[in-house]
């Protein structure tokens, strides 16, 4: 039977797999992909190979986790890259780590499911990247310095060609590890044809792609893939990457990446415009700003924990879903408290109590003269007293 290739984002895999969770769980109920895609539900029997990218620490060394019932898959998946890392000089140190303690990625949840599921996991066994995850982990923590390259982002490199881009450079890395991963995946479907161009994964797409999601929205790639005429912004931020509960916000970087799946999975259509207007085919600006008839099958499904959708009451004390929540406001509001200097506070201090002192003594001198000071008064009020 003929294999296709499913490719993935999960959102909220820091929180207890949410993304992956729910997909598995999508998955189980034939619900996935959602009825609305026209498309047959897949199953988890479905899944002929898992190939799951989690944090990369070191761009220079591949290491592939399987578990050991994975060992013959595996070890040919890693001889096929073997091959395509010396053609094709990608530097690349590549490793076969069999085990059974896979490290903590989406993989996980369809593992729970099946201890036996076939998984390749490409993933640093102890992360040093303490903002991996995070919102810190920006542009200045991958040391990415963007080149903004006339080169066509959605050309090929050819070997050898970087683009001006130095082999340090975490584009250069990056582009080499899609490179081996794809031509790995590319030997598991043409079983009987090896790769035998000159072409490797585009440089000038990962300067593109990460200028987008880590500098500013408005960029050649994203203009590519979305017409924004109506954006006049002098200064755009990047997406917001913070993981949250359904929101417009929250959304900005999932939008994002469905539209970039469609323009570059997506396959070019010589339709015109006008008839450029019924799903599956869009229309959108091309990276050539002329415009352009696309065939997209992307699509995407609410990564939200199933044990808030669980038809019975769900026991929220199993730990089989996660649960996380998150306290939000309206309205933000702030309140200053100002403290005044050491000195200010010692002045004050020694001037109210001056005040004090003189106070006792002028009320003890004032009383002791009392007969004196008021006279007739005093004599009157004591007469009064007396009688």
């Amino acid at each position: 039977s003929k294999m296709n290739v499913l490719f993935m984002l999960f959102n909220g895999e820091s929180y207890d797999y949410i993304g992956s969770q729910r997909l598995v769980y999508d998955m189980k109920k034939e619900a996935f992909p959602a009825p609305s895609s026209h498309t047959r539900p897949l199953t988890l029997d479905n899944v002929e190979m898992l190939i799951d990218l989690g944090a990369l620490d070191s761009l220079d060394t591949l290491k592939i986790y399987h578990l050991t019932e994975s060992s013959t898959k595996a070890m040919t998946f890693k001889e096929s890259i073997d091959v395509y890392n010396t053609e094709l000089n990608l530097n690349l140190t590549i490793q076969n780590e069999p085990t059974n303690n896979i490290p903590p990625v989406s993989a996980q949840m369809f593992l729970r499911e099946n201890v036996s599921f076939p998984t390749l996991v490409f993933a640093t066994d102890k992360p040093k990247n303490q903002f991996y995850h995070s919102i810190y982990d920006d542009a200045n923590n991958l040391n990415f310095i963007y080149h903004n390259s006339t080169k066509d982002f959605d050309k090929l490199d050819s070997i050898g060609d970087a683009s001006n881009f130095s082999d340090s450079s975490v584009q250069v890395k990056i582009r080499n590890i899609a490179t081996a991963v794809g031509l790995g995946i590319y030997d598991m479907l043409m079983t009987d044809k090896k790769y035998s161009q000159n072409m490797i994964a585009s440089s000038a797409l990962v300067d593109e792609f990460l200028y987008c999601f880590l500098i500013s929205t408005k960029c050649q790639l994203f203009q590519a893939s979305l017409d924004l005429h109506d954006d006049h912004r002098v200064i755009a931020p990047p997406p917001q990457r913070y993981v949250s509960v359904n929101s417009a916000q929250s959304l900005q970087a999932t939008g994002w990446s469905y539209h970039l799946f469609g323009f570059i999975l997506g396959e070019k259509n010589e339709m015109l415009k006008e008839n450029c207007t019924t799903l599956p085919f869009y229309w959108i600006p091309g990276s050539s700003r002329n415009g352009e008839c696309r065939y997209m099958t992307q699509n995407f499904s609410t990564a939200m924990s199933p044990a808030f959708e669980e038809e019975e009451n769900y026991n929220f004390k199993s730990n089989l879903y996660s649960t996380w929540t998150e306290s939000t406001w309206n309205d933000l509001s702030a309140r200053m408290f100002l403290q005044s200097s050491s000195s200010h506070d010692t002045f004050i201090f020694i001037i109210g109590l001056i005040f004090f002192i003189l106070s006792f003594v002028t009320v003890s001198v004032v009383k002791s003269k009392a007969e004196i000071l008021f006279g007739e008064a005093v004599i009157a009020e004591q007469y009064v007293l007396i009688n």
